[in-house]
This record gives structure tokens, sequence and C-alpha cells, in this order.
């Protein structure tokens, strides 16, 4: 703006006025360019200064799920761990062929690595509960009697899952489910009845024994619940609960022949808290 009017001015002028201001006029536009430059800086300076601002300016708060914590831990055995005893087939001669070659045990107690107990039902229990809706899971739960043994030989599964059972051996099974808050129920299962499905239509947390009146060595235990914070161990002892709301919780660490013990735990929101427990045969 400041050149253009200096020339403008210029043109008004005779010739030799031009040669008298021409040293005025170098020094006149040296400074108007001088200008410019601090212009064009101060707004690189004013960019700056937004970025700087924005820079400053905390982002927005990433949402924290609120049932992200979790309680894992494992469970071992404290003592001599006696030896389980292989099972006696004989009476059924299709399931003893199919064990000759290697004898199933009674699954009482099942020790993995560093005595690690299998089939140790860990749940949250009482008023401690998270008081929210759950889905359904769509998993079908498989309750297998290959080999003439039950398997899994402790399994929960949630009201209104399917549990599918399963009968490969081409021998007579049945499954006697001694449940109390549920109906009982004893389904035979010959040897061309090969899958059986069954619904439980409410919640039973204390297990409840399966059995097989067939073949007497054949049991398994079976809790239902209505939420999700349960699991059972396998071989390496492990169990994980998750998707938990802060707050603190009674959990109840479950076996079929060992003292169950309550634990109290307490997490905050996204914390994974770790209880390790031990558990012995009592001592009378």
């Amino acid at each position: 703006m400041r050149t253009r009017f200096l020339r403008y001015a210029l043109s008004k002028l005779p010739f030799r006025s031009h040669l008298r201001l021409l040293p005025v006029v170098a020094l006149a536009l040296l400074l108007a360019g001088c200008g410019s430059d601090d212009e064009d800086g101060g707004g690189a300076a004013a960019s700056g200064s937004d970025t700087a601002a924005s820079a400053e300016t905390p982002a927005a708060a990433v949402e924290t799920d609120t049932n992200s914590a979790s309680i894992s831990g494992t469970i071992t055995f404290n003592g001599d761990a006696p030896e389980m005893a292989v099972l006696d087939m004989a009476a059924d001669p299709i399931c003893d062929e199919k064990n000759q070659e290697n004898p199933r045990r009674r699954q009482v107690l099942v020790l993995g690595e560093g005595q690690a107990i299998a089939n140790v039902m860990v749940q949250i229990k009482g008023t401690s509960l998270p008081d929210m809706d759950h889905d359904m899971p769509d998993m079908v739960v498989e309750f297998d009697q290959g080999g003439c043994q039950y398997s899994p030989h402790v399994f929960a599964l949630r009201v209104g899952q399917t549990l599918k059972i399963l009968n490969p051996d081409g021998t007579l099974h049945n499954v006697h489910a001694f449940a109390k808050v549920n109906a009982e129920f004893n389904e035979a299962m010959p040897q061309f009845r090969t899958e059986l499905e069954k619904v439980f239509d409410k919640a039973e947390p204390t297990p409840f024994a399966v059995k097989c009146d067939v073949h007497p060595w054949m049991n398994a235990w079976a809790a239902v619940f209505d939420h999700p914070y349960f699991a059972v161990t396998g071989e390496d002892g492990t169990f994980t609960i998750s998707g938990l709301p802060a707050g603190t919780y009674e959990l109840e660490i479950w076996h079929e022949r060992l003292p169950a013990q309550t634990v109290s735990v307490t997490v905050g929101i996204g914390e994974k808290a770790t209880v390790d427990a031990e558990m012995e045969v009592p001592s009378s």
C-alpha cells in the first residue's frame, strides 16, 4: 500500500524533482519492504501461537469402559497329593476296550504342573454381584461321554443356554442330573441316541451332581448362573473373571472334595486384581 502511494506521488512531480528525491524514495521503499516482512513475520508468529495454543488444549477425554475390571488367579494344592485310582470298566466290554491303551483315572483331584488344581469352580456371590443385565452367549456348552467318562468333569452354563450332551461310544449311557432348583432329569442314551439337548431355566449356583446310573464311575458337577461372573480352572489351575465394574466382590472358590474358600477382593475401573489360593485336605 505504501509503495503504491510513493509511486503515485512521484508521478506528479517534475523530472528534476525526481532526481533530488531518489535517495529518499529508495529509503522509503526499503522501509516499506521491511514493513511487509514484519507483517508476514507477524502473521507467522500468530500462526505459531495458534498452534501452541491448540497443542496446549487438552484432547477430549477417552471414555473408559466402566465394566473393564477383572479378577484372575491360580489355584494350587497344598500337601502330598494322593494318586487317583485307575477306573475299572470291566462291567461294560465296550468301555473296557476303549480304555485298554490309556486307562482312565478318577477325576476327584486332577493336578497339573506345580500342583495346580483343575475343576475348581470360581464365582462371585451374594450381594456383591453387579446389578446389571447381561447378554446371553450364543455358544452351546458340550458335555461329552466319550470313553465312558464325563467331560468336562466340572462345568457351568447360563440360564437359558443350551447344553448339548454327546454319546459317541456306541453303548448305553444315561445322564442323571440331581438338580435341586431346576427340574431333576434322568435321560437314557442308547447307542443310537448320540445327542441330547437340555436347557436350565433357573439359576442354581450351588454345584449339583450329574451321574450315570449304568456306569457308576461316571460322575460330574454342574452349576447354572444368571450372570457371567464365573469360571472353572483347567489343568493349569488358572481362572479369569472379566467384564466387572469397579467394586468389592466376594469370590467363592469351590472344589468337590476340598473345603470351599471365600475371598474379598476390591478392583477399580480397568484394574486387574490377582487372587491366588491354596486348597488342602482338612486335617481332621
